[in-house]
């Protein structure tokens, strides 16, 4: 069998897409439809180690699915992560 569109197979998991999203705002691309344009950057793929970049829908559908659990746990690693760095 011929796959003429691999994209259409492609499954990013959600620890994936989460670190692609760190990464795309650290590097000061915050919104999601900012992905669609990273997928041309041979350099963050590498960075990420992925063949492939998760898409603008992929990122809109990972963030829509976020709840109030979600983000407080977001919230606990970021005051972790600030603590450590400011206790160097």
């Amino acid at each position: 069998m011929i796959v003429k569109d691999a994209a259409k197979f492609r499954i990013h998991t959600n620890s994936d897409i989460a670190i692609q999203n760190i990464y795309q705002n650290i590097a000061g691309y915050h919104t999601d439809d900012n992905a669609d344009e990273l997928t041309i950057y041979p350099a963050f793929k590498a960075v990420l180690g992925k063949s492939a970049l998760s898409s603008q829908p992929s990122i809109s559908r990972y963030n829509n699915r976020l709840d109030h659990n979600n983000i407080k746990q977001f919230e606990s690693i970021n005051e972790l992560l600030t603590d450590r760095i400011y206790s160097i």
